[in-house]
Protein backbone atom coordinates (compact mmCIF):
# COMPACT_ATOMS: atom_id res chain seq x y z
CA UNK A 1 0.00 0.00 0.00
CA UNK A 2 1.34 3.30 -1.26
CA UNK A 3 0.66 6.80 0.70
CA UNK A 4 0.79 9.77 -0.41
CA UNK A 5 3.56 11.97 -0.23
CA UNK A 6 2.60 14.60 1.96
CA UNK A 7 0.82 11.82 4.16
CA UNK A 8 4.10 10.55 4.67
CA UNK A 9 5.86 13.60 5.51
CA UNK A 10 3.56 14.33 7.63
CA UNK A 11 3.76 11.09 9.69
CA UNK A 12 7.39 11.35 9.56
CA UNK A 13 6.78 15.28 11.43
CA UNK A 14 4.68 13.74 13.85
CA UNK A 15 7.19 10.66 14.66
CA UNK A 16 9.67 13.21 14.77
CA UNK A 17 8.03 15.41 17.67
CA UNK A 18 7.14 12.48 19.95
CA UNK A 19 10.86 11.36 19.64
CA UNK A 20 12.25 14.84 19.96
CA UNK A 21 9.44 15.33 23.66
CA UNK A 22 10.60 11.68 24.73
CA UNK A 23 14.03 12.87 24.17
CA UNK A 24 13.63 15.85 26.12
CA UNK A 25 12.01 14.01 28.86
CA UNK A 26 14.86 12.39 29.13
CA UNK A 27 17.71 15.05 29.12
CA UNK A 28 15.58 16.86 32.14
CA UNK A 29 14.80 13.56 34.28
CA UNK A 30 18.88 12.89 33.49
CA UNK A 31 19.60 16.81 34.58
CA UNK A 32 17.04 17.02 37.61
CA UNK A 33 18.60 13.77 38.73
CA UNK A 34 22.34 14.98 38.33
CA UNK A 35 21.28 18.75 40.08
CA UNK A 36 19.74 17.10 43.11
CA UNK A 37 23.11 14.55 43.14
CA UNK A 38 25.25 17.19 43.18
CA UNK A 39 23.26 18.86 46.02
CA UNK A 40 23.73 15.70 47.60
CA UNK A 41 27.32 15.87 47.65
CA UNK A 42 28.53 19.29 47.20
CA UNK A 43 26.23 20.29 50.03
CA UNK A 44 24.47 18.09 52.32
CA UNK A 45 27.50 15.76 52.70
CA UNK A 46 29.88 19.02 53.98
CA UNK A 47 29.64 19.82 57.35
CA UNK A 48 29.55 24.03 57.29
CA UNK A 49 29.23 26.58 59.80
CA UNK A 50 26.32 28.04 58.06
CA UNK A 51 24.36 25.67 56.19
CA UNK A 52 21.67 28.03 54.91
CA UNK A 53 24.08 30.22 53.41
CA UNK A 54 25.59 27.09 51.83
CA UNK A 55 22.27 26.53 50.76
CA UNK A 56 21.77 29.83 49.31
CA UNK A 57 25.06 29.93 47.72
CA UNK A 58 25.30 26.46 45.76
CA UNK A 59 21.43 27.01 44.59
CA UNK A 60 22.32 30.68 43.18
CA UNK A 61 24.68 28.90 41.32
CA UNK A 62 22.66 26.80 39.41
CA UNK A 63 21.22 27.22 35.62
CA UNK A 64 18.20 24.66 35.93
CA UNK A 65 16.74 26.91 38.80
CA UNK A 66 14.91 29.90 37.52
CA UNK A 67 15.41 33.15 39.37
CA UNK A 68 12.14 33.86 40.69
CA UNK A 69 13.10 29.80 42.67
CA UNK A 70 16.08 31.10 43.64
CA UNK A 71 15.07 34.57 45.43
CA UNK A 72 12.22 32.80 47.13
CA UNK A 73 14.93 30.25 48.81
CA UNK A 74 17.21 32.53 49.31
CA UNK A 75 14.76 34.63 51.01
CA UNK A 76 13.34 31.94 53.12
CA UNK A 77 16.53 30.72 54.47
CA UNK A 78 17.52 34.71 55.80
CA UNK A 79 13.88 35.09 57.18
CA UNK A 80 14.19 32.16 59.55
CA UNK A 81 18.50 33.07 60.23
CA UNK A 82 16.94 36.25 60.99
CA UNK A 83 14.20 35.00 63.48
CA UNK A 84 16.83 32.47 64.86
CA UNK A 85 20.37 32.60 64.12
CA UNK A 86 21.43 29.54 65.90
CA UNK A 87 18.89 26.98 64.54
CA UNK A 88 17.97 29.30 61.07
CA UNK A 89 15.37 27.73 58.84
CA UNK A 90 16.33 24.28 60.51
CA UNK A 91 15.43 22.11 57.63
CA UNK A 92 16.24 21.38 53.93
CA UNK A 93 14.07 23.47 51.70
CA UNK A 94 15.49 22.00 48.54
CA UNK A 95 14.99 18.77 49.16
CA UNK A 96 12.35 19.06 52.20
CA UNK A 97 13.26 17.43 55.12
CA UNK A 98 16.09 17.14 57.68
CA UNK A 99 17.18 13.50 56.48
CA UNK A 100 17.68 13.36 53.13
CA UNK A 101 19.21 9.66 52.04
CA UNK A 102 22.81 8.97 51.80
CA UNK A 103 22.07 7.11 48.32
CA UNK A 104 20.01 10.34 47.18
CA UNK A 105 17.07 10.70 45.33
CA UNK A 106 15.94 9.23 41.47
CA UNK A 107 12.93 10.84 39.44
CA UNK A 108 10.17 8.74 39.72
CA UNK A 109 7.60 10.41 37.34
CA UNK A 110 8.19 13.60 35.27
CA UNK A 111 4.90 14.97 33.77
CA UNK A 112 5.27 17.64 31.28
CA UNK A 113 2.32 19.59 29.67
CA UNK A 114 3.30 22.42 27.82
CA UNK A 115 5.10 25.34 29.81
CA UNK A 116 4.53 23.49 33.33
CA UNK A 117 5.86 20.21 34.74
CA UNK A 118 6.29 18.26 37.79
CA UNK A 119 9.02 15.46 38.72
CA UNK A 120 8.74 12.72 42.21
CA UNK A 121 11.50 12.14 43.56
CA UNK A 122 11.91 9.04 45.23
CA UNK A 123 14.91 7.71 47.48
CA UNK A 124 17.10 5.24 46.22
CA UNK A 125 17.16 3.15 49.25
CA UNK A 126 14.41 1.95 49.99
CA UNK A 127 14.82 1.51 53.41
CA UNK A 128 14.94 5.69 53.38
CA UNK A 129 11.33 6.81 52.67
CA UNK A 130 11.63 9.82 51.34
CA UNK A 131 9.36 11.86 48.63
CA UNK A 132 9.52 15.62 47.36
CA UNK A 133 7.76 16.84 44.27
CA UNK A 134 9.96 19.27 41.76
CA UNK A 135 7.40 22.13 40.09
CA UNK A 136 8.90 23.25 36.55
CA UNK A 137 8.18 25.47 33.94
CA UNK A 138 9.75 26.13 30.59
CA UNK A 139 11.75 29.31 30.55
CA UNK A 140 12.77 30.23 26.42
CA UNK A 141 12.34 26.83 25.60
CA UNK A 142 14.57 25.51 29.01
CA UNK A 143 12.85 23.55 31.78
CA UNK A 144 13.69 25.25 34.92
CA UNK A 145 12.94 24.28 38.51
CA UNK A 146 10.44 26.63 40.14
CA UNK A 147 10.59 24.90 43.52
CA UNK A 148 10.25 21.80 45.68
CA UNK A 149 7.16 20.65 48.25
CA UNK A 150 7.03 17.42 50.40
CA UNK A 151 5.24 13.95 49.32
CA UNK A 152 3.55 12.55 52.03
CA UNK A 153 4.29 8.53 51.44
CA UNK A 154 0.81 7.01 50.57
CA UNK A 155 -1.00 5.39 53.50
CA UNK A 156 -0.70 1.53 53.29
CA UNK A 157 -3.67 -0.35 51.83
CA UNK A 158 -6.36 -1.54 54.28
CA UNK A 159 -6.31 -5.25 54.58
Amino acid sequence: MSFPLFLRSALVVCLGAASASANEEAALQADLEALFDRYNREVLQVPSDSMDEARITWLERQPLASAAYKATHAKLYRDALKADPEVGYGADALTCGQDYPDAGCRVERLTLSGTTGEALFVSRDPAHQHLFRARLTKHEGKWQLEGTEPVEPAEPAAK
